[in-house]
């Protein structure tokens, strides 16, 4: 739908880099309204800028994500793979990885920020423990 509104592959890619945050963030309260579109007079569509990008961790040790991916409730880069193959987001793996790195590097986003030590050493461990069992680790170049 986004490529039929947009006309416009690069934002297939920007929806990539969301969902792939959205897993590797732990955000598992992602669903469809978590993905808006915005059309101006002119009837010409483009995707809203990103909005509820909480950590949401959902139920039980690794939570079931609203809005699945390729098919997963419980996605991982398999998953995200399978969904890029699917939309032909070029540079998928790059995207992927650069979220990843971004995400594991948080802790130093937290420090310049000034977060509890105590709140970001739980949160470092949940983002440690989803990316190790999601399977979400930067690809050796």
């Amino acid at each position: 739908m986004a490529l039929e509104l947009t006309g416009d592959h690069r934002i297939l890619a920007e929806i990539y880099r969301r969902l792939a945050f959205n897993v590797a963030a732990s955000n598992c309260d992602d669903h469809a309204k978590n993905f808006a579109f915005l059309c101006n007079r002119a009837g010409q569509w483009s995707l809203s800028p990103a909005f509820d990008l909480t950590r949401s961790p959902g139920i039980g040790a690794l939570g079931r994500h609203a809005m699945s991916v390729s098919g997963s409730r419980n996605p991982n880069r398999a998953d995200l793979e399978k969904f890029a193959k699917r939309f032909g987001i070029a540079g998928a793996p790059e995207i992927l990885d650069r979220v990843v790195t971004a995400v594991q590097s948080w802790e130093q986003f937290a420090d310049e920020a000034d977060l509890r030590k105590a709140v970001g050493e739980k949160i470092d461990q949940h983002l440690v423990a989803t990316c190790e069992q999601t399977a979400l680790k930067p690809e050796p170049r």
